[in-house]
């Protein structure tokens, strides 16, 4: 007699086997996938907003550089003008309806300049930078940015000396942020020149 010889059980998966091994692979991928694009996406949100900080902070050393240059400081709400004694202009700050900082320049006439009548902020546009008279804008901060001045006169009575202190709020929504600083003008002379 021949006697059979056994084989051995070489079956596959059964389908169950398989489309449990297919599930946990899917939800591994979805897992990693999901995982990758919130990390690109919250390195998006940080590289804009670094972005958009690094402008804030070049355009405030550019003010403020102005600040500490300049005389006949007049501010509102929204708008910084000053005459700049080292470029003999009138500049103007101010955030426009884009919401965009920029910066305007205006030069008034010699002999204004020498006679010290210039007005950096005339009503009028027959004036040297009264009106529409301001030129040359060149955009500091493209998107997103509202300027905030706290401006302090010199006292000379006190003898204090006075500071502004300027803040820019860029980005939207959760991604705003602030970035402040303060300069002290430079008008010591009449410290000098002034007796109490």
């Amino acid at each position: 007699m021949i006697k059979g010889k056994k084989t051995k059980n070489t079956r596959g998966f059964s389908i169950i086997e398989l489309l449990v091994a297919v599930f946990i692979f899917t939800v591994i991928i979805m897992a990693a996938t999901s995982t990758f694009t919130n990390t690109f996406s919250t390195w998006k949100k940080t590289r804009q907003t670094q972005a958009d900080l690094e402008k804030a902070r070049t355009a405030l050393e550019t003010i403020g550089k102005s600040i500490r240059m300049s005389n006949q400081l007049k501010y509102s709400s929204d708008t910084l003008s000053m005459f700049n004694n080292s470029q003999n202009k009138c500049i103007r700050y101010n955030s426009d309806v884009g919401g965009s900082l920029v910066s305007t320049t205006c030069t008034p006439t010699e002999a204004n300049i020498e006679a010290t009548t210039y007005d950096c902020e005339a009503d009028n546009e027959t004036d040297d930078c009264g009106g529409d008279n301001y030129g040359n804008q060149v955009t500091l901060i493209s998107s997103d940015a509202i300027l905030n001045f706290n401006v302090e006169e010199t006292d000379v009575s006190s003898h204090k000396i006075g500071k502004a202190t300027m803040s820019i709020l860029v980005g939207t929504g959760a991604q705003q942020r602030r970035i402040q600083t303060t300069v002290s003008f430079r008008d010591y002379k009449e410290f000098f020149y002034t007796t109490p």
